[in-house]
C-alpha cells in the first residue's frame, strides 16, 4: 500500500468507529488506515481490508485504489489479481492519478493481463496529465522506445523534463542521457552532468556511476579521480557492477584512492559475482600479481560483504 495515500484525520478511534459504523465514508477509510499503520489500534490488515472495502463499495477512490493493492499483494486478504485490477480501475475511472499510473503499470509489465503497450500509453498518458511523475517518466520512456506510441524524441524529453523537476531520479537520469546522446534534445554534456547528479545524489545507482565515469574522464566536468572513486563506490556498495569493477580498477591503478591490489580484487571480485564479464577476465590477470595470501584476504572481504549486503546467490 502506498504510504502517501494514508490520510490522518487527527481524531479518536472512539470517534471514528461510531462515524464509520454509521456510514462515514471518510470515517471508514481513515479506520483502514488506522488498522493499516497501527496508530491508536493493533495494527491488523484483515481490519484495514475491511473498512478499506466498506469505503470503496461506497465509491471512495483512494480506498478503491488501496483495496486493489491489497489483493494484489495479498494483505489482509487472499491475493487476487482479477479483483486488484476490478478495483484498481474503479479508481483509475474516477480519474485518480495514481490508480491511473498502477493500471499502466499493469499493462507495462503483464501483471496479471497480457502485456499491452497501447492501453499502458492510455492510462500513463491520464495521470501524467495529472502530474503523477512516474508516469510522466514511463511516458518519455514510451515515446523514445517508440512502444504503444510513435518514436519522438522531443515527446520523450519533454515528459523527462517534467518528471525530472519534480525530483524523480530516473527521469532525471533518464534526461541526462538524452543530453549526453543529443537526442531530442541539443547535445550538452554540462546539462547531462546536471540532471546526472541530481539523480546521484537521491542514491540513483546508475547516475552515481555515470558522475564516476564523468569525473574519471572529464566529460561535462573537470577530471577529478577523488571524486570518481567517492561516486563510483557509493554506486559500488548498491551492488552495481560497473562501479564495481570502475572501483576496483582505481585500486589496481592508484587512482583516486592509495593503491590496493586487496582492495582492487575485492570489488572487481564482486563485479565478476554480479556478471561483469570483463572483471572475471581482470581478476585472473590480477591475481598473478598477488600473493596466495592476499588473494585469501581479497575474497574473504568479498564474501564478507556479500553476506553484509545479503546478495549471495
Amino acid at each position: 500500500i502506498a504510504a502517501a495515500r494514508l490520510q490522518d484525520f487527527g481524531t479518536t478511534h472512539e470517534k471514528l468507529l461510531f462515524a464509520a459504523e454509521k456510514g462515514d465514508v471518510d470515517a471508514q477509510y481513515n479506520l483502514g488506515v488506522n488498522y493499516w499503520s497501527g496508530k491508536g489500534v493493533t495494527k491488523d490488515a484483515q481490519m484495514s481490508f475491511k473498512w478499506f472495502e466498506k469505503a470503496a463499495m461506497q465509491g471512495h477512490a483512494i480506498s478503491q485504489h488501496l483495496l486493489g493493492g491489497m489483493y494484489h499483494d495479498g494483505e489482509g486478504v487472499e491475493k487476487n489479481i482479477d479483483l486488484a485490477l476490478k478495483w484498481y480501475q474503479k479508481s483509475a475511472d474516477q480519474g485518480d492519478a495514481i490508480a491511473q499510473y498502477s493500471m499502466g503499470s499493469f499493462y507495462d509489465t503483464a501483471d496479471g493481463v497480457n502485456k499491452d503497450h497501447y492501453k499502458a500509453v492510455e492510462w500513463y498518458e491520464k495521470s501524467a496529465e495529472q502530474g503523477n511523475k512516474k508516469a510522466q517518466n514511463n511516458l518519455g520512456v514510451k515515446h523514445q522506445y517508440a512502444q504503444g506510441v510513435p518514436r519522438n524524441y522531443k515527446e520523450a524529453s519533454k515528459w523527462y523534463h517534467m518528471a525530472a523537476e519534480q525530483g524523480y531520479a530516473e527521469a532525471q537520469y533518464n534526461l541526462g542521457l538524452l543530453y549526453a546522446k543529443g537526442i531530442g534534445v541539443d547535445e550538452n554534456m554540462q546539462m547531462a552532468f546536471q540532471w546526472f547528479e541530481k539523480a546521484a545524489v537521491q542514491g540513483f545507482a546508475k547516475s552515481q556511476y555515470l558522475i564516476g565515469t564523468m569525473y574519471r574522464d572529464g566529460g561535462g566536468v573537470q577530471k577529478d579521480h577523488l571524486k570518481a572513486a567517492e561516486w563510483f563506490r557509493a554506486s559500488a556498495k548498491q551492488g552495481h557492477a560497473d562501479s564495481q569493477y570502475a572501483l576496483g580498477y582505481m585500486y589496481a591503478s592508484g587512482q583516486g584512492v592509495d593503491k590496493d591490489h586487496i582492495m582492487a580484487h575485492k570489488w572487481i571480485n564482486l563485479s565478476a559475482v554480479f556478471g561483469n564479464k570483463k572483471a572475471i577476465e581482470d581478476r585472473a590477470k590480477l591475481e598473478t600479481q598477488m600473493t596466495e595470501e592476499q588473494v585469501r584476504e581479497a575474497k574473504k572481504l568479498t564474501q564478507e560483504w556479500l553476506l553484509k549486503n545479503q546478495m549471495n546467490d
